[in-house]
C-alpha cells in the first residue's frame, strides 16, 4: 500500500500552479497553503484531495519564498521583488508591505518566523525586520552584522533568541532583550 500522494504541476484546474515548492502552512488539519517560486500560492485541501491556485488582491509577485502563519491566523506571505504581504484567514483582508511604504530597504523576503512571544521576524535579502503587532508596522533591526545581510533562514527558540542563518556571513544568534547578536563563524 503506497502512503506517497504526487501532486502533479500544471496549469489546468486541480493540479499544483508551480514546480518549486519553497514552503508550506497548515492553518487545519484539512487545509495547506502551498508556497512556490513560480506558480505563487496554492491551497490544498485534504478533504476533497483538490488543489486550487490562491489569487491575493494586492500581490505582485509569484515568486513566493517565505510563509507562516501567526497566532491572529494571518497567512504572511514574502516574495522575491513583491514584498511581504498578510493576508488574514478569516476577513481574507490583505496588505502588501514594500519598500515604498514601509521601511523595507528591499522587496525580497527570503524567511518569515515567529519567535515565543508570537513576534514576526522577517529576513530580507538586505537586512533582518521585526513586525509591530501593536503598531502593524516593520521596524529594521540596526546591528553591525545585520545591516545588509542576506537572510536565506530564521528560527526562533525557547528563550527568544533569533537565530539568523546567512547566505554569506554564516549563523548569527539575535537577542531582542538585550539588543544583542553573536557571530558563529
Amino acid at each position: 500500500i503506497s502512503r506517497i500522494k504526487y501532486y502533479a504541476p500544471g496549469n489546468q484546474p486541480g493540479q499544483l500552479g508551480g514546480k518549486a515548492v519553497r514552503q508550506m502552512a497548515e492553518d487545519s488539519p484539512q487545509r495547506l497553503w502551498i508556497a512556490t517560486e513560480d506558480g505563487g500560492l496554492n491551497l490544498l485541501d485534504r478533504t476533497s484531495d483538490n488543489i486550487s491556485r490562491v489569487n491575493i488582491s494586492g500581490m505582485s509577485s509569484d515568486n513566493i519564498h517565505s510563509l507562516i502563519i501567526d497566532n491572529h491566523r494571518n497567512l504572511w506571505i514574502g516574495t522575491f521583488m513583491g514584498g511581504l504581504t498578510r493576508y488574514n484567514l478569516d476577513t481574507h483582508d490583505a496588505y502588501t508591505y514594500d519598500r515604498h511604504n514601509s521601511p523595507l530597504a528591499e522587496n525580497n523576503i527570503f524567511a518569515l518566523c515567529t519567535d515565543r512571544d508570537s513576534d514576526l521576524w522577517i529576513g530580507t535579502t538586505n537586512g533582518l525586520y521585526h513586525y509591530d503587532n501593536a503598531s502593524q508596522q516593520i521596524e529594521p533591526i540596526h546591528q553591525q552584522l545585520l545591516d545588509h545581510a542576506f537572510v536565506f533562514h530564521l528560527d526562533s527558540d525557547k528563550d527568544g533568541i533569533v537565530w539568523v542563518g546567512t547566505r554569506y556571513n554564516g549563523l548569527i544568534s539575535y537577542d531582542k532583550t538585550t539588543g544583542t547578536t553573536h557571530h558563529y563563524k
